[in-house]
């Protein structure tokens, strides 16, 4: 199996890094730096957007591409060049916001990462495109604000876990947006197959980036429906589940 493995796609917050921090532990960067000298190149997708992921992509000693803003954005690691996009244009952000602003403190609708109070937001002055719409919410919330997103054409939406179950982060793209399209974009990039990628995470937001790889690893913190769709599942995040993926199946 490993001669096959060419490409790692990981998911990031959960995965290889705790949500929202920026530091990894030592074996996890240890086992991406030896996975990059194997010959085996490692792309992280995430949800974050770029401004938020290089640090950890410095980190981790990672130098190519790799999906951001949960799949919209292809960019160049080290330099945050962007090689392919898919972003949600000014109408449909407005129509987002608006579903989104009665159920949250802040909110994120612009390029990079622009968190903004609820109450500063003026819908009509949005006319950019962008990659997304972020925002954290009470999980109470979550099936209504689905239903009303689902009435809008083109787009699709992403449920995120927090350390405090008690909330959700829901992050809106362009449907073409999601993890799927996000890595077949890179692997049309870097000449790649379906064949020679393995995937890891453990969000329900990574079963589209498991509709992308032969080889599916699930974090031993990963989410039932995650681990049900999984080939193998490894130790969690705290174990260094990644590490013992890549020694497994790729090392």
């Amino acid at each position: 199996m490993a001669s096959a493995i060419k490409l790692v796609v990981t998911d990031m917050d959960g995965t290889i890094v705790a949500t929202k921090q920026h530091t990894t532990s030592e074996a996890v960067r240890s086992a991406v730096i030896g996975v990059e000298q194997s010959g085996v190149q490692v792309a992280a997708v995430t949800a974050r957007p770029y401004e938020f992921a290089k640090s950890v992509f410095t980190v981790l000693g990672i130098d190519g591409l790799c999906v951001v803003d949960g799949g919209a954005t292809v960019v160049q690691s080290t330099t945050g060049e962007v090689v392919w996009s898919k972003w949600l244009d000014a109408d449909a952000l407005k129509k987002i916001v608006a579903i989104m602003l009665p159920h949250t403190q802040t909110i994120d609708y612009k390029v990079g990462w622009n968190e903004e109070s609820a109450v500063d937001v003026d819908i009509e002055m949005i006319t950019d495109a962008a990659p997304y719409v972020y925002a954290e919410v009470d999980v109470g919330d979550v099936a209504g604000i689905f239903a009303r997103l689902n009435r809008i054409d083109g787009v699709i939406g992403h449920a995120i876990t927090q350390d405090d179950p008690s909330v959700i982060g829901i992050q809106v793209c362009h449907y073409q947006a999601d993890k799927f399209h996000g890595v077949s974009a890179l692997r049309d990039i870097v000449g790649l197959t379906k064949d020679q990628t393995l995937a890891i995470g453990d969000g329900d937001n990574d079963l589209s980036l498991f509709q992308n790889a032969a080889v599916k690893v699930a974090m031993g913190n990963a989410t039932d429906k995650l681990k049900s769709q999984a080939d193998y599942i490894v130790g969690s995040l705290a174990d260094d589940g990644f590490a013992e993926a890549m020694q497994r199946f790729v090392l």
